[in-house]
C-alpha cells in the first residue's frame, strides 16, 4: 500500500530531497539550523483491488527524546479510488443442446480483496425458454431450463452449485472469491423430447445494494434433434376396386411439435402397380390418428404437397381414392411417399387395390346330415375362379341346432384340397381368403354330444363375397340312442430313451353315468419289451389330475374303471434307457372298451422311441508314446455301443514326424489286439462295440532325431468335430553329446545316463558329481548331485525325467561331500564370477560343462566322445605339476521309457500307500546294484501283476516286475522299474 524505503523532505517550501532507506526500522535526517519546522512526503501504492479507506502512522522524534504518541505521531489516511466491486457484464460463452449446459462469462468491475456476494436471477419474461418449476420437475413436458446453475472461476476450477427458482423468489447468491475478476456461469437444460425450435435464455446478476440487475447476452438451447421427421408409413387398410373404403396409410413422425409442421407426401407410379388416373384419383384425405379432420390434398404421380402436421401430433391417417375402371387387372400394389426437408424419400408399406371385376360370388353351399358328435363337412362353390385370392365370409346360423359347444362348435375348419386348415373361432362369422384358381372349397364345423337324446335338429352354414347375398346350406343334426362308450382314437407320441412314453390320450365315444372298463394291452414292434420299455407297470390320468400307478403284466392285457362322465383318460409308459444306439424303435399301445373288438384304426396308437443322444462320436484318441522301428498303437473310444455298425473317419497327419518317420497304412483291431485288418480312411465299427485299436508301424532309420509326433484324427459319421491323438516316436539312439559338453535333449521326455569307469585320481578334494537341465532360452531348469562323493562309485545308471528341458549339463562341486553337499535336488545361480550351486542352506562354487559360466570362464572338463575328465581348481588345472584330470569317467545318454505300475483303489476311499520309511520292502529301482526300500500299495489297494505261470500266486519278482526281461542294451534286468 505504500513505499518505505525511499521518502522526501523538504525545508522552508523549498525542493522536496529524496531518502532513501528502511523508514519503517526508523532513520535520522538532519535538520539545519534555525528551522522550526519540515515537510515530508511519502509514495503509495496503486494495486487496482478495491479496498476501503486504509491508514498507515508517522511518527517523530528528536535524537534522544522518548517516542511521544501525542505530539509525535500523525496519521497519513489513504482514500481508495477504486469503486466496490460490481457486475460489468455478462458475455455469451457457449450454446448447447437440450439437455446439456448453457453458459456466459460475468465480469466484475475490479476485484476485491474479499469476497463479493453477487445475486442471480431467471425471468422467463426476457426470454423464450420456460423454467420448470423446482428442481423436483426435471424434464417436466414443456419445460426448458431446470434452474441449476454451476459456477467455475475463469480457470475452469469448480466454485459452487445453486438452484434459481421458485423456492427462492428465482434469486440465488453467489460468492466471487477474492482477487477475482469475473466467473464463468452454466445453466442446465431440460430435454422434453418435444420440437419447439431453438429457445433462447438470458440470466441476470447484480451486487445487490450497489446495482440494479445486469442482463445477460442471450444463450441458445439448440432443438434439431427434435426436429420431427418420417420415421415410417405404414399400411393400414387394402380396399376393393371402386369399394366405399379408401386405401388408408399411417405417416409416424419420430416426434410432436409444440408448432404445426409440414411432411411433404407424393405418389410415383415407378414404386407402385397402380396408375394414375387409371387406379387412383390423386385426392387424398388426412386426419390425426385419433380422427380429428386435417384436410383434404390432390397429388399427382409426380408432384408433392406439403401436408400440415398440427401441433402435438405424431401419427397422421392418409386415405387415397381408388378408381374403379371395369377392368379386371388383379390385385395391385400402391404405395405413398413421404419425407420432410432434409430428408430422404420414406416409402410406405405396400397397400393394396383389390380388384373385384369378375371377382367371384358364393353360388351354393352344400347341405348334410350326421350323427351328433359327428363332424358336418359343406361343401361351398363359387361363381368362378380367380387369378387371386378371393375373400369369403362364413358364418353360423342358429336353428334348432345351437353353437357355442351345446350342439355345435365354432371352430372352423376349411380344407382347399390341401388339407384341412384351422380358421379359429367363427362365433360372429370369419373372412376366408380362398387362394387363387379355386371354384368350390369345403368347411367342417364338429358338432357335440352331449348324451342327452333330442331328436333331429339343424343348423344353417351361410357364405357370401363381399357386396353378396347370404347362401346357405343346412346341416342336419341326428340323435340315435346314446350306446355304450367305444375307444375312437389312442394318441401317437414320440418320447427320447430312457424318459416317460406320454401321455398317450385314448378317447371314447363319450362319458357314460357308470363305470366304463377299458383292457390296455402293448405289442412290441420294433422295440423290445425286456430291454426298451417297461411292461410290469404303467401309468394313468383322468381329467388332467394326478397320475395313478397300475401294475400287471400290460402286454397280456390289463383292465381299468375309467370313471363315470370321463370321455377320455391319458397312459404313461416308462422306456429303459439302454446307453446303446439302436435307431427309432416302435411299440403299439392298444385300447377297447370291454366286450368290443380290437379295432387297429381306432383302438390303437404308436409310440416312438428316439435314440438321439445314444448315436456313436468318437470321444477320445490315446496318445501313445513308441520306441523308433515299433509300432505306435492308439485307443479309439466311442461314446456309446450301437446294435448297427458305425463308420468311423481315420486321418493320419503328419506333427514333426514325416512319412520318412511312419508307414501311412493303417490296421485296426476290435478284439484287444488279437487279430488285426488293413483298412483305408475310415472303418465300419461291428455293433456293441464301444472301443477299437488302430496301429501305424514306424520306420527305425538309425539316426538319433529327438521325439517326433504324428497325429491320429478320427470322427464318426453322427459328428463332425475330429478327435485326435498323438503319438511320439522315442529315439533309442544315444543321444550325442555336444563339443560344448551338452546334450541336446529336445523332444526326449525320459532317459538313462549310463556312468561307467568312475575313478577318482590323486585328488585331496572329496568332489561331487551332478547334472543340471536348461529351458530353450539357456535358463537353468534343474540341477541334481547324483554322486555326492565320487570315490564310492565304479558305476552308475541315473534315470531322468526331462520335463520339456532342452538342454543337460553336467557339473563338479569342489570338495562337495566334505562341504555337506548330498545325493538330491540342488539350484545353481550364475553370478558374473561364476556359477554357484545352493543345496540346504550351502552355497558354494560349481563348475559346469559350459566353460563361459565358470570361474574366470575356464574350461574345468575335458570331454570327447563318452569321455570326461574333470579338474577340481579353479582356471582347470592351470598348475603343471597337478594332475589336471582329477575325476574321470566314461558316460552317454540314452533315451528310455519308465514303467509305471498299475494300482487300484480297491476299497473305493482313495489310493493309499506305504511310505518308504515304514516300509520292509527293498529293490533296486535303477538298475546301479544297491536295493532300497521302496514305497507300496497299502493291504487295501492293490496293483496290476502278471501270473506267469497261472497259479494264483506271486511266486517270484519277475512276475511282479518282469525279472530277466532283455533291455534295449542287452542286459538283462535284475529287479525294479526299469523291467
Amino acid at each position: 500500500d505504500y513505499t518505505d524505503t525511499t521518502f522526501w523532505v523538504r525545508f522552508d517550501g523549498g525542493e522536496w530531497q529524496q531518502k532513501t532507506g528502511n523508514v519503517s526500522d526508523g532513520m535520522l535526517i538532519d535538520v539545519p539550523a534555525n528551522q522550526t519546522a519540515f515537510e515530508l512526503r511519502f509514495d503509495t501504492l496503486d494495486d487496482d483491488i478495491y479496498e476501503g479507506d486504509e491508514n498507515f502512522t508517522v511518527w517523530a522524534r528528536v535524537q534522544g527524546d522518548e517516542w511521544n504518541d501525542t505530539a509525535g505521531k500523525g496519521v497519513v489516511t489513504i482514500t481508495d479510488n477504486e469503486t466496490a466491486p460490481t457486475v460489468s457484464n455478462i458475455k455469451h460463452l457457449q450454446d448447447n443442446v437440450e439437455g446439456g449446459w448453457l453458459g456466459w462469462t460475468m465480469n466484475m468491475s475490479t476485484a476485491s480483496d474479499t469476497a463479493t456476494t453477487v445475486t442471480l436471477n431467471f425471468h422467463d419474461a426476457q426470454h423464450t425458454a420456460t423454467h420448470q418449476g423446482n428442481k423436483s420437475q426435471t424434464n417436466t413436458p414443456g419445460s426448458d431450463y431446470s434452474g441449476k446453475v454451476h459456477v467455475y472461476d475463469l480457470s475452469g476450477n469448480f466454485l459452487q452449485e445453486v438452484y434459481v427458482d421458485n423456492s427462492n423468489q428465482y434469486q440465488a447468491p453467489i460468492t466471487i472469491p477474492a482477487g477475482h475478476t469475473g466467473v464463468k456461469l452454466y445453466a442446465l437444460t431440460n430435454n422434453d423430447n418435444v420440437y419447439e425450435g431453438n429457445e433462447s435464455l438470458t440470466i441476470n446478476a447484480a451486487v445487490i445494494g450497489k446495482q440494479g440487475w445486469v442482463q445477460s447476452e442471450k444463450a441458445y438451447i439448440k432443438d434439431d434433434a427434435d426436429i420431427p421427421k418420417v420415421a415410417s408409413i405404414t399400411n393400414l387398410e387394402n380396399v376393393n376396386e371402386g369399394g366405399w373404403l379408401w386405401n388408408k396409410w399411417s405417416v409416424n413422425m419420430t416426434s410432436t411439435s409444440t408448432t404445426d409442421r409440414f411432411v411433404k407426401l407424393k405418389f410415383d407410379d415407378s414404386l407402385h402397380q397402380a396408375k394414375f388416373g387409371d387406379d387412383y384419383t390423386g385426392k387424398i384425405h388426412v386426419y390425426t390418428s385419433a380422427g380429428a379432420w386435417v384436410g383434404e390434398y390432390v397429388l399427382s404421380h409426380n408432384n408433392d404437397i406439403n401436408v400440415k402436421v398440427p401441433a402435438g401430433i405424431k401419427h397422421l391417417h392418409v386415405s387415397a381414392e381408388a378408381i374403379n375402371d371395369n377392368v379386371y387387372e388383379g390385385n395391385e400394389t400402391f404405395v405413398i411417399s413421404g419425407h420432410v426437408d432434409g430428408q430422404n424419400w420414406v416409402q410406405s408399406q405396400n397397400s393394396h387395390i383389390i380388384d373385384n371385376e369378375t371377382a367371384p360370388n358364393v353360388s351354393a353351399v352344400s347341405s348334410t346330415t350326421v350323427e351328433e358328435g359327428q363332424d358336418a363337412t359343406v361343401t361351398v362353390s363359387l361363381s368362378n375362379t380367380s387369378t387371386s385370392t378371393t375373400k369369403i365370409w362364413v358364418d353360423a346360423y342358429n336353428g334348432t341346432a345351437h353353437g357355442g359347444g351345446s350342439d355345435y362348435q365354432e371352430t372352423l375348419y376349411v380344407n382347399f384340397g390341401n388339407g384341412w386348415q384351422n380358421l379359429g373361432n367363427f362365433s360372429t362369422g370369419k373372412w376366408v381368403d380362398v387362394p387363387a384358381n379355386k371354384s368350390s372349397f369345403q368347411v367342417r364345423v364338429a358338432t357335440s354330444n352331449d348324451s342327452t337324446y333330442e331328436n333331429t335338429q339343424y343348423f344353417t352354414i351361410r357364405a357370401n363375397a363381399e357386396d353378396q347375398a347370404q347362401v346357405s346350406g343346412t346341416v342336419t343334426i341326428t340323435d340315435e340312442a346314446d350306446n355304450k362308450p367305444s375307444v375312437t382314437d389312442v394318441s401317437d407320441v414320440s418320447v427320447n430313451e430312457g424318459g416317460y412314453a406320454g401321455p398317450v390320450k385314448v378317447t371314447l365315444s363319450g362319458s357314460s353315468t357308470q363305470t366304463t372298463r377299458v383292457q390296455i394291452d402293448l405289442d412290441s414292434g420294433t422295440a423290445s419289451r425286456a430291454t426298451d420299455y417297461y411292461e410290469t407297470y404303467f401309468w394313468v390320468r383322468y381329467g388332467g389330475g394326478s397320475w395313478q400307478k397300475h401294475y400287471g403284466n400290460v402286454s397280456s392285457g390289463v383292465y381299468i374303471d375309467v370313471p363315470a362322465g370321463n370321455s377320455s383318460f391319458e397312459l404313461r409308459f416308462d422306456t429303459k434307457n439302454d446307453n446303446i444306439y439302436e435307431d427309432t424303435e416302435r411299440f403299439s399301445v392298444w385300447a377297447r372298451v370291454e366286450g368290443d373288438g380290437w379295432n387297429s384304426s381306432s383302438g390303437r396308437g404308436e409310440v416312438t422311441i428316439n435314440d438321439y443322444y445314444d448315436e456313436p462320436e468318437v470321444t477320445s484318441v490315446s496318445s501313445p508314446d513308441v520306441w523308433e522301428g515299433d509300432t505306435a498303437i492308439f485307443n479309439v473310444s466311442l461314446s456309446n455301443e450301437s446294435t448297427s455298425s458305425t463308420t468311423v473317419t481315420l486321418d493320419l497327419q503328419s506333427h514333426s514326424a514325416t512319412g520318412y518317420d511312419y508307414n501311412s497304412n493303417l490296421q485296426v483291431s476290435f478284439n484287444n489286439g488279437y487279430t488285426w485288418h488293413n483298412v483305408g480312411n475310415s472303418v465300419n465299427v461291428p455293433s456293441n462295440t464301444d472301443s477299437f485299436k488302430v496301429r501305424v508301424s514306424t520306420k527305425e532309420d538309425s539316426q538319433y532325431e529327438g521325439g517326433e509326433q504324428f497325429k491320429l484324427l478320427a470322427s464318426s459319421e453322427y459328428q463332425s468335430n475330429k478327435v485326435s491323438g498323438t503319438a511320439t516316436i522315442l529315439d533309442d539312439e544315444l543321444v550325442p553329446r555336444e563339443s560344448s559338453g551338452l546334450w541336446n535333449v529336445s523332444g526326449v521326455e525320459k532317459m538313462t545316463l549310463e556312468m561307467w569307469n568312475i575313478k577318482t585320481n590323486f585328488s585331496i578334494y572329496k568332489n561331487s558329481i551332478g547334472y543340471y537341465t536348461m529351458d530353450s532360452s539357456g535358463n537353468i531348469m534343474s540341477a541334481k548331485v547324483i554322486m555326492s562323493k565320487t570315490s564310492n562309485y565304479g558305476s552308475l545308471n541315473t534315470d531322468i525325467y526331462l520335463n520339456g528341458a532342452s538342454k543337460l549339463g553336467l557339473f563338479l562341486i569342489p570338495n562337495g561331500h566334505k562341504i555337506g553337499y548330498s545325493n538330491g535336488d540342488a539350484s545353481i545361480s550364475l553370478d558374473h564370477d561364476g556359477a554357484r550351486i545352493i543345496q540346504n542352506g550351502k552355497k558354494s562354487w560349481v563348475y559346469l560343462s559350459e566353460s563361459h559360466r565358470n570361474v574366470f570362464g575356464y574350461d574345468n572338463e575335458d570331454n570327447s566322445g563318452n569321455e570326461s575328465k574333470w579338474e577340481d581348481l579353479p582356471g582347470g588345472g592351470v598348475f603343471p605339476w597337478l594332475n589336471p584330470k582329477d575325476v574321470t569317467f566314461n558316460v552317454v545318454a540314452r533315451p528310455k521309457d519308465f514303467v509305471t505300475p498299475l494300482l487300484f483303489d480297491l476299497d473305493g476311499d482313495g489310493i493309499e500307500t506305504i511310505s518308504v520309511d515304514n516300509s520292509k520292502i527293498n529293490y533296486d529301482l535303477n538298475a546301479d546294484g544297491v536295493s532300497r526300500a521302496t514305497g507300496w500299495a497299502n493291504g487295501e489297494d492293490g496293483f496290476l501283476v502278471w501270473d506267469i505261470n497261472r497259479d494264483g500266486v506271486i511266486n517270484n519278482g519277475s512276475e511282479m516286475f518282469g525279472e530277466g526281461t532283455q533291455l534295449a542294451d542287452g542286459s538283462r534286468a535284475k529287479d525294479g522299474f526299469e523291467a
